[in-house]
């Protein structure tokens, strides 16, 4: 495999952020099924089934199905994440096929929500943030951030839960994905990199939790020496 430089990581993140555009004619709606083994053993993958067969008998071409890892709520799956162009996106929960067609039917092809299944509106993740006008329709439906469970969190290290699609490396880079790596390989000299986990304040997974900074900058002092 061709090893990839900084610049193939800027393209290929470019490339991935402009088909995820939402524009008229193109991509104006796109539903997603969180399909994490939580998922899955819950009907998920059925659930996706029937959505991509439904897409095929509307013969729109502009609706388009995907899938991503566990939403991060386990005891509500199957759920699916339904965007409009124009329109805040809507997370249903507990959904089975029959669900699904009528989602699909009234939801995806009508704009006519299905206030008995919603479990929210909004993404998790606050830089995605709906920016246009908030319909009555939608103002009645709690935003994410207003469930107890996820109004406390601010997912670091799961910031990419229950958008990319685990199987397509390119939505991980589309969403910084290995930006980090190729800073600290191409930009960033050794004792450079040290400070900056010094900085960080990580700690070891040991019983001592030992800075891993004080870690890494005894262990370069001694290859110096050597």
């Amino acid at each position: 495999m061709q090893q990839l430089k900084i610049e193939d990581l800027y393209r290929i993140k470019g490339d991935i952020l402009r088909s995820l555009v939402m524009e008229a004619g193109s991509n104006t709606v796109r539903i997603t099924v969180h399909m994490g083994t939580c998922g899955i053993s819950s009907g998920a993958d059925k659930v996706f089934n029937v959505l991509l067969e439904e897409k095929k008998k509307s013969g729109r071409k502009d609706i388009f199905v995907t899938t991503s890892g566990c939403a991060g709520i386990c005891n509500r799956e199957p759920l699916i994440t339904v965007e409009r162009i124009g329109e805040e996106s809507i997370k249903y929960a507990d959904i089975d096929e029959t669900k699904a067609k009528a989602i699909f039917h009234d939801h995806v092809l009508e704009g006519k929500i299905k206030d008995e299944w919603v479990f929210a509106r909004g993404w998790e993740q606050k830089e995605m943030a709906f920016e246009g006008p908030i319909s009555p329709a939608m103002e009645k439906i709690s935003n994410i951030h207003q469930i107890p469970f996820f109004g406390i969190q601010d997912p670091i290290v799961m910031k990419n839960r229950g958008i990319i699609n685990a199987d397509r490396i390119e939505e991980y880079i589309a969403r910084e994905g290995y930006f980090a790596a190729a800073k600290a390989l191409f930009q960033m000299k050794p004792e450079e990199i040290i400070a900056e986990v010094k900085a960080s304040g990580i700690r070891g997974r040991g019983g001592a939790g030992y800075p891993t900074g004080l870690k890494w900058a005894f262990a370069a002092s001694s290859i110096k020496e050597e």
